[in-house]
């Protein structure tokens, strides 16, 4: 009787608590994400957004309504986010400096007159030229920019973190060009926290006449700032 029993309440209990293991799951996963854009993410971001001036790639448009700055934010939001959720911890910060700078090619590539009639296989190159100009970029880094556009380019990323940004941009590609009006209301939200916060830090240098130091492949900057701003 005792047998049947616990074979009952195991049958009836199994389907609660699948559920919330799952839940559990779930929780765990989110926290672990949200702990990494704060430690992480956000830091890094608002760094290569200083030194590479990405403010200014907002002018051009990259697909449907999108510009090319929040495009590259996107993709390195995506690609950041599914290396946290599968364990690809390590190396972080080359994956968002190298989504970032994946397309930072600084033309408007829909004006075809211009040399631009090509720009699916060229711009790869052309970004990489002038990340390389701004920064010290490692090997992982500079493959993942030359070969994201794989496979329209023949030649596939070496790296994992290669892989992830060529995903990312291929998701965030269709996503943008499909919905074509404010794709990105949430990561809008915070470009604009994360815009806000690099002018008060550009005030704060210039008032104390410092100026900030270049992202190499570590990552690390001399200031302490507040990123948790950038966090919804």
């Amino acid at each position: 009787m005792i047998r049947s029993w616990l074979a009952g309440l195991l049958k009836h209990a199994a389907p609660g608590a699948v559920l919330l293991v799952s839940v559990l799951t779930l929780a765990a996963l989110r926290r672990r994400l949200r702990l990494a854009r704060t430690r992480v993410f956000w830091p890094v971001t608002l760094g290569i957004y200083q030194a590479a001036g990405l403010k200014d790639c907002d002018a051009w448009i990259q697909h449907g309504s999108t510009s090319i700055m929040t495009h590259s934010l996107a993709v390195a939001y995506v690609s950041f986010s599914l290396a946290v959720l599968l364990g690809r911890r390590r190396h972080l910060p080359e994956l968002i400096r190298a989504a970032l700078l994946h397309d930072y090619f600084l033309y408007d590539w829909h004006d075809k007159n211009n040399g631009h009639r090509w720009h699916g296989f060229f711009h790869p190159r052309v970004a990489l030229q002038n990340a390389e100009t701004r920064f010290t970029l490692s090997r992982r880094e500079a493959n993942a920019i030359l070969r994201h556009m794989f496979p329209l380019t023949p030649i596939p990323p070496i790296y994992t973190e290669g892989w992830l940004i060529t995903l990312a941009d291929k998701l965030c590609s269709s996503y943008e060009t499909l919905i074509r009006h404010k794709p990105y209301p949430r990561l809008q939200a915070r470009i604009k926290r994360l815009q806000s916060l690099a002018v008060r830090q550009d005030q704060a240098r210039a008032a104390a006449g410092s100026t900030p130091r270049a992202a190499g492949p570590k990552g690390r900057f001399s200031e302490r700032l507040p990123w948790a701003m950038c966090q919804t």
